[in-house]
C-alpha cells in the first residue's frame, strides 16, 4: 500500500473485542497465549492484524523520522536584539 493509495471502507462492527488482543500485541502490552490463538483462528481478525500492521506502517513513514525543536539564536546579533527589546520594554 502507498500514500496515494485510498483507505479501504472498513465495514461497520469491523472492530470487535477480540481485536484488544492484536492490539496488546502490537503495542507491547501483555496478552493471553490462549487468547491470542482464538482470536487469530478466525479469518476476520487474522485480517484486521493485517490492517493494524499496514496503518502503523504508514503512520511511521508519514511523520519525521526524528523531532527537532527549533534552536534559538546565539550571535551576537541576536543577543544585542534581545537586550535592546528588554530596555525598550522596560522604558516603556
Amino acid at each position: 500500500m502507498t500514500h496515494d493509495e485510498p483507505v479501504p471502507h472498513i465495514e461497520p462492527g469491523f472492530f470487535q473485542p477480540k481485536h484488544l488482543e492484536i492490539d496488546a500485541l502490537l503495542d507491547g502490552e501483555p496478552v493471553d497465549k490462549e487468547a491470542l490463538r482464538a482470536a487469530l483462528a478466525e479469518a476476520t481478525t487474522r485480517d484486521y492484524l493485517v490492517d493494524a500492521l499496514l496503518l502503523r506502517q504508514l503512520a511511521r513513514e508519514a511523520g519525521p523520522s526524528r523531532f527537532v525543536a527549533p534552536a534559538t539564536p546565539r550571535g551576537p546579533f541576536a543577543h544585542g536584539a534581545r537586550l535592546m527589546s528588554q530596555e525598550i520594554a522596560i522604558s516603556s
